[in-house]
């Protein structure tokens, strides 16, 4: 990562009632080389220009008219895609009564008056640095996510692509040999039309959850799981694990449906490899749908052996793997937890003893 960020690459919003004050702003950032600059003398101009603009950082004055900027700026965080936009509140107010506000509001950091040209830059270098950060990680996230789900796929195809190969060679065979009835032939070709038959379901079901979208989702959480399941068949029945789905929610939600299958996923993944490698007898997933105070929760347990204690403080960190090789298969749950962060609104937790590991996923969403 860089340093120092591309200006001429960043367009800024500048919120302010006083036009003296945002030409002051406006030529501090014009002799940066700001590509783009946005200006907006009231909260209504400064969301019109959000729906219609790309915004890469919002420099906000706290006294404003009618709306001010603590209220402008709880406004903007509402709007989840408007989250990882920094916000500096302007002020000439140095208590810390307003700067609480304003951080409780969502700001990033605050700019003092009269402004100087130096703190600005370095301030606003600052929060441009991090949501460059931040995104990289979404994009790695994402990639690393998908990723995982295709391997996983790719291991699920060579199956049934390997009964179609021997069914086909068999029937060659056998024609070869002229030791095969007409109807032990239309037998075996609809034993590999039903295998072409759920490869292509499988195939379907993946380009319908991972097509491109522009919007975010509403969808009933139960057709969900039926998908998961599919995209998973193969590995479960692979190790043999039993899979028993309790769910207490039959709603429609408003969510980044493959966000939260790819949440999902992959800590289905972790716990089919946990229970493999433990070598469970009669290796079980639980999975449980709850839906209270506008909250979906979705916990999931196997009963494996668990996570060792010392482990458990850092399983959230990046870079860390229970497995001996740090590029084995799962997606670590740091990565899993900002999938959930920055695109559902959500937190994890994970409790694990001897008996099993006990994975808790939180959304905030309402009801559709």
């Amino acid at each position: 990562m860089n340093e120092n960020i591309v200006y001429e690459d960043q367009s800024i919003l500048i919120v302010d009632d006083s036009e003296s004050n945002i030409l002051v702003i406006q030529l501090i950032l014009e002799a940066n080389k700001v590509g783009h600059i946005y200006t907006a003398t009231s909260a209504q101009a400064a969301y019109d220009i959000l729906a219609t603009h790309d915004v890469d950082a919002i420099l906000l004055d706290i006294i404003m008219p009618d709306i001010d900027g603590i209220d402008i700026c709880k406004h903007i965080r509402h709007e989840k895609k408007f989250d990882l936009i920094p916000i500096l509140m302007i002020t000439a107010d140095k208590g810390d009564y307003s700067l609480k506000k304003s951080f409780d509001a969502g700001a990033n950091d605050y700019i003092e008056k009269p402004i100087n040209d130096i703190a600005l830059m370095g301030r606003l270098n600052s929060q441009l640095r991090q949501r460059q950060m931040e995104q990289s990680i979404i994009m790695h996230t994402q990639y690393n996510a998908k990723n995982e789900i295709t391997s996983m796929l790719a291991h699920q195809w060579r199956q049934p692509l390997s009964n179609i190969s021997s069914l086909t060679s068999n029937i060659q065979a056998k024609i070869l040999l002229d030791k095969i009835s007409k109807e032990q032939t239309i037998v075996d070709l609809q034993k590999v039309e039903s295998v072409v038959y759920d490869l292509s379901q499988l195939i379907r079901s993946f380009n319908i959850t991972f097509s491109p979208r522009t919007s975010r989702d509403i969808f009933n959480i139960n057709t969900c799981f039926d998908s998961i399941l599919l995209l998973m068949q193969g590995l479960v029945n692979e190790h043999e694990i039993k899979i028993d789905i309790l769910s207490n929610v039959d709603k429609e939600f408003e969510l980044d449906k493959e966000s939260l299958i790819q949440v999902i996923v992959n800590l289905l993944h972790n716990s089919i490899e946990a229970l493999a490698h433990d070598e469970i007898k009669e290796p079980n997933i639980k999975i449980e749908t709850i839906y209270e105070a506008n909250q979906l929760i979705i916990k999931i347990k196997d009963n494996g052996k668990g996570i060792k204690k010392e482990h458990l403080k850092q399983i959230f960190d990046p870079y860390f793997s229970t497995k001996t090789q740090i590029n084995g298969k799962g997606l670590g749950l740091y990565m899993i937890r900002q999938l959930l962060t920055y695109n559902l609104d959500g937190i994890i937790d994970v409790d694990s003893d001897s008996k099993g590991t006990l994975v808790t996923v939180t959304i905030n969403n309402k009801a559709a």
